[in-house]
C-alpha cells in the first residue's frame, strides 16, 4: 500500500498531537507547583543498589543480549537495597486507592495484557499524589541516575507517568506478559508485603543470562540487606514492601503471575527533557551535575508552543495509563 505525503503529513501531526498531550498531562500532574530540591540524605547512592548486568552477544537473547543505546552493559536491572518508600507511606497508598475505587481495566489491545491487573493512575489519588510528588523528584530521579550513571546519569530526567497496579489471583488478573516499554527507563516499587501472594515479580528475560555484579551472589538468596533479588530460573526479581526495581524500559520485561492473593506496585516512567519537553522553569529541573535549585513559579508555555516543540514525532507513541501494567 502506497503511503501519500499527505497522509504521512496527517500521520505525523496526529502523533505530534498524542504526543503533546502525553506532555502537557505528565506537566499538570506530576510537575506543576512542585518543589525540586534534592538531598543526598534521602536519595539512594550506588551502594544501595544490587546490580545486574547483560549477558554476552552469545547468550542467544538477540537484542536483549546487550544493552540498548546510551546504557552500559552493566546496567539491566538494579534492586534497590533499601526502601525507597516506609511502610506507611505503602500502606497509605494502598488505602487510599481501595477507598477511591478508581480502578481501571488494563488495555486489551496486546496478546500479553489478556490477563493484566487492573490500575489506578496516581493523578486520580490526590493525597497519594501530594505526598508522593516530593520522593518522585527528589528521591527517586537521583536515585535513577546514581543507580544507572551511563543511560540515565547525563540526562535531566522528568517523571512522564506512574500509576498503581493490583494484581488479584482470585479475578484471573495475574500477570503481564513479556513486552518492551517506550520510556527511557521504568521503576517499579513494590507496596505491600510478600507474604500477602504467591509469585509475582518482574520477569526481565535477558536476566537468564545475566551478570551479577558486585561481591555478594545476593540475587539468589533473598538479597544483601533485605534488597530482594533473581528468583524464578534466576529471571525474576521479587522484592519486599517499598523496594525497587529499575530497568531500561526498552528490554523485555513483564509482570510474573502471583498464585494466591493480591499484589500491589507503583510504576513509574521517567523520560528525559530532550525527548519529553518542558514547559516548566528549567531551573526547577534536577539537572544532570547533579546540583540542586530551588523551586520557582512555573512558566506556562501555550499549547500551540508546546506542539511546535515535538517538531518530529517521538520515536514510540505516547503511552496511555491503560497500555501496560507490570
Amino acid at each position: 500500500m502506497l503511503i501519500t505525503p499527505d497522509k504521512l503529513e496527517e500521520a505525523r501531526n496526529a502523533a505530534r498531537d498524542m504526543h503533546a498531550a502525553a506532555v502537557a498531562y505528565s506537566e499538570e500532574t506530576y510537575h506543576r507547583g512542585s518543589t525540586w530540591q534534592c538531598s543526598a540524605s534521602t536519595s539512594l547512592s550506588r551502594t544501595d543498589w544490587d546490580c545486574y548486568g547483560f549477558p554476552h552477544a552469545g547468550s542467544g537473547l538477540g537484542y536483549d543480549a546487550t544493552a540498548p543505546g546510551g546504557y552500559g552493559e552493566d546496567e539491566l536491572a538494579r534492586v534497590s537495597r533499601r526502601p525507597i518508600l516506609s511502610v506507611a507511606e505503602c500502606s497509605a497508598i494502598i488505602a487510599e486507592a481501595e477507598r477511591v475505587a478508581a480502578w481501571e481495566e488494563s488495555g486489551r489491545i496486546a496478546h500479553y495484557a489478556r490477563r493484566a491487573g487492573c490500575l489506578t493512575p496516581l493523578s486520580a489519588l490526590p493525597e497519594s499524589l501530594k505526598m508522593l510528588t516530593p520522593v518522585l523528584s527528589s528521591v527517586l530521579l537521583p536515585s535513577i541516575q546514581t543507580a544507572l550513571p551511563r543511560g540515565c546519569g547525563s540526562a535531566a530526567l522528568r517523571v512522564s507517568d506512574a500509576r498503581l497496579v493490583k494484581y488479584n489471583a482470585t479475578a484471573s488478573q495475574t500477570q503481564l506478559g513479556l513486552h518492551r516499554d517506550g520510556p527511557l527507563v521504568t521503576a517499579t516499587i513494590a507496596l505491600n508485603r510478600q507474604d500477602e501472594y504467591d509469585g509475582g515479580g518482574t520477569r526481565i528475560e535477558a536476566l537468564q543470562g545475566r551478570m551479577l555484579l558486585g561481591q555478594d551472589d545476593v540475587g539468589l538468596g533473598g538479597g544483601a540487606a533485605g534488597g530482594g533479588g533473581a528468583a524464578g530460573g534466576a529471571s525474576v526479581l521479587r522484592v519486599p514492601q517499598g523496594h525497587a526495581v529499575l530497568h531500561p524500559g526498552a528490554v523485555r520485561h513483564g509482570g510474573e503471575p502471583i498464585t494466591r492473593g493480591l499484589r500491589y506496585f507503583l510504576v513509574a516512567h521517567g523520560m528525559p527533557l530532550s525527548t519529553v519537553p518542558s514547559t516548566i522553569d528549567p531551573r526547577r529541573v534536577h539537572p544532570s551535575s547533579g546540583t540542586c535549585s530551588s523551586s520557582s513559579s512555573s512558566i506556562r508555555t501555550p499549547w500551540t508552543t508546546i506542539a511546535s516543540a515535538c517538531s518530529k514525532p517521538p520515536a514510540s507513541s505516547p503511552r496511555r495509563a491503560t497500555d501496560d501494567c507490570h
